[in-house]
């Protein structure tokens, strides 16, 4: 993915404007270097707000998830951000310590904490926030964005994820509004704008975005319609201008005629007692034998009792 100076502070203008970035906040980063959010969303973003950061390795929070809200309280952090499954390992840990002396972190210094790079789910979200919230953790915490590398990371942010305003029955979960020159559209096949509230592509166009892939004419020509917006691949929605993504375009599961998600299907699976966090993908297969697509299921354990594959 090609970015150059232009499409990179373009971005990091909008990500400051949007959240209001100031020098005084403390960005947390534990993620690796080489993934767009790390580098662009958070370093350089520091960089040009000349605010301080502060970056872990990435090995110490899968080893111990908890080390994540040592360093918020231990550098009293204002934002930090991770994809959907580390919030999930930080309630597994929790969860088994509820009976036991913990830590007490405080998390009050937190203004929100980005939730994005893969598809976030509710429940995991919406439990984070009931298990943190004794540590003070603000209730506004949690903030679900999109964003991609062809967009120089981040390009929107929902300020509206509240345990009031949400259920853990929920499908899908608002990311919010874009960021300053930045526009998206929804369209169709045959990339028509669609109707609020209706599924379709989901096509982006401004300063943050990629001038195409490198030495790829083939993918430029698939990545850019004729008057020039990505197809960013993902499926999704508009409500009042707020972006709320319902997939991947190539993450459907279609059976007997009916649409399923694939996060529809592997997060109930990644709360079976278990089954690790994040190494879970769902998908569809074709026998040879049958008129339809039948479902399959990866997932990493290191139990072999035949019963957890009865709950499967």
């Amino acid at each position: 993915v090609m970015q150059n100076h232009r499409s990179l502070i373009s971005g990091c203008i909008g990500i400051a404007a949007i959240n209001s970035l100031t020098p005084d906040d403390v960005w947390l980063n534990w993620l690796p270097l080489d993934h767009v959010g790390a580098i662009v969303m958070f370093h350089i973003k520091s960089v040009y707000i000349g605010c301080q950061q502060i970056h872990a390795p990435t090995e110490l929070v899968l080893q111990e998830p908890t080390k994540w809200l040592d360093w918020i309280d231990h550098y009293q952090a204002t934002i930090t951000w991770a994809p959907n499954f580390a919030y999930g390992l930080i309630n597994e840990q929790l969860e088994k310590l509820l009976n036991q002396s913990v830590t007490r972190w405080d998390l009050s210094s937190i203004r929100f904490m980005i939730n994005g790079a893969e598809a976030i789910v509710p429940k995991t979200a919406r439990r984070f926030l009931e298990l943190l919230i004794s540590y003070q953790l603000p209730t506004t915490a949690m903030q679900p964005a999109w964003g991609m590398a062809e967009t120089s990371s981040g390009v929107t942010y929902s300020h509206s994820f509240l345990l009031s305003s949400t259920t853990d029955e929920q499908k899908f979960v608002e990311v919010g509004a874009p960021i300053p020159g930045f526009a998206m559209r929804i369209v169709n096949a045959e990339n028509q704008i669609v109707e609020e509230e209706t599924i379709g592509k989901l096509q982006v166009k401004g300063a943050s975005v990629t001038s195409g892939y490198y030495q790829n004419p083939q993918a430029n020509q698939e990545a850019f319609t004729e008057d020039g917006w990505f197809n960013t691949g993902d499926l999704g929605t508009l409500r009042s201008g707020i972006l709320t993504i319902t997939g991947r375009q190539k993450e459907v599961i279609i059976i007997n005629g009916l649409n399923y998600y694939c996060h529809e299907i592997e997060a109930p699976v990644e709360e079976i007692d278990g089954i690790k966090m994040s190494y879970t993908a769902a998908c569809a297969v074709q026998l040879n034998d049958s008129n339809t697509d039948k479902l399959a299921i990866f997932f990493h354990t290191e139990k072999v009792d035949d019963a957890l594959f009865n709950l499967l």
